[in-house]
């Protein structure tokens, strides 16, 4: 499926034609793109590949060019900017830096872990929807829980407070941030 700019447009069809797979892929940014402050680029990532997939009843969010060398490849194309997930020094071989949607990746693959389903979080402020943090949880095969949460805020940390059956616990989640928590099933 190629996607139209608004996740929340094409992601509709998840829930149209169920029980259809639905995967989303994106190529990573562009160095015209680096305009961007790191973490708006990020969370531009997060909305409209990572979490939206899965927020809309995806089943899994691809991302191309893994890994790239400091000249934008290897590719076919003579015009390529795309910076990769992780780009090596090809000079020298003795540096490598991770691009910021590495850590995006990073985060939600944590929570998912391996085969999770998505499973409900309810994010709430005084009884209204959050207008700050985003959240995906996740039932993992082994029995265990992750919990990705966005931070899309770049001004105010924010408190949240987890529960889940007979756990409770309170956490800060920092300004324009991301946060990922795992914990067991409980007996």
């Amino acid at each position: 499926m190629c996607r139209p700019a608004s996740i929340t447009k094409s992601t509709r069809s998840a829930r149209d034609f169920n029980p259809k797979t639905l995967i989303t892929s994106e190529a990573t940014a562009w160095k015209r793109d680096r305009s961007f402050k790191w973490n708006d680029d990020l969370f531009w990532g997060l909305y409209n590949n990572w979490y939206g997939t899965f927020k809309y009843g995806g089943t899994a969010a691809l991302q191309w060019n893994l890994v790239l060398d400091h000249n934008y490849g290897p590719t076919p194309r003579k015009d390529s900017q795309a910076y990769g997930i992780v780009t090596v020094n090809t000079d020298t071989y003795q540096e490598s830096k991770m691009e910021r949607e590495f850590y995006g990746m990073g985060h939600i693959s944590k929570a998912i872990g391996g085969g999770g389903n998505l499973i409900e979080s309810i994010l709430h402020e005084g009884g209204k929807p959050s207008a700050q943090l985003r959240t995906l949880a996740f039932k993992r095969t082994d029995g265990s829980l992750g919990l990705f949460v966005i931070n899309k805020s770049p001004k105010s940390n924010a408190k949240l407070t987890i529960e889940y059956r007979n756990l409770t616990f309170d956490v800060i989640i920092p300004k324009y941030s991301l946060a990922t928590y795992e914990w067991s099933e409980l007996k």
